[in-house]
């Protein structure tokens, strides 16, 4: 008896240890690929939040009415910027007459030199920007032959 007694001190530490250990992760619900590591999500390249739920361009997707101001004038419309097949930080944005790629990261989103046919015209455009709450500013240059207009758009999304 004498043994048990001596014993059971050990044998309640132990169990106490046991039942105190737990995984911090076993609550956490890391999604699109992410995973956990002490209890916090590690998002793979493309996802942010708690649980890695949202893709990072989200924040650009959307209709925003643009007021463009270039070399040759001024002009409003409005431009759609949607998810593209391309990639997960990948956008595509359609304006006007122009349907045009361009790569999100943060805050921040680069359109790099691509070429579109617009009226039998092959006009190259790149530029880039930032958005800012519900703001997209971006400043590109569009070329067709020897000339070269630079225009900044100031896009509110609707």
């Amino acid at each position: 008896m004498k043994s048990l007694i001596r014993r059971f001190p050990i044998l309640l530490l132990s169990a106490f240890l046991l039942v105190s250990c737990s995984d911090e992760c076993d609550d956490v619900n890391c999604q699109n690929g992410g995973t956990c590591d002490d209890g916090v999500c590690q998002c793979p390249d493309g996802y942010i939040g708690d649980e890695c739920q949202t893709e990072d361009r989200a924040k650009f997707l959307g209709v925003y009415n643009v007021s463009e101001s270039c070399d040759s004038g001024n002009a409003n419309y409005q431009m759609t910027v949607s998810p593209s097949n391309s990639g997960i930080r990948t956008v595509l944005l359609v304006f006007q007459e122009a349907s045009l790629t361009a790569n999100v990261n943060g805050n921040s989103i680069n359109m790099p030199n691509q070429t579109v046919s617009i009226q039998n015209s092959s006009y190259t455009f790149s530029g880039s920007g930032q958005i800012s709450g519900s703001i997209l500013t971006m400043t590109y240059t569009a070329s067709v032959g020897a000339e070269s207009i630079v225009c900044t758009i100031t896009a509110t999304k609707l």
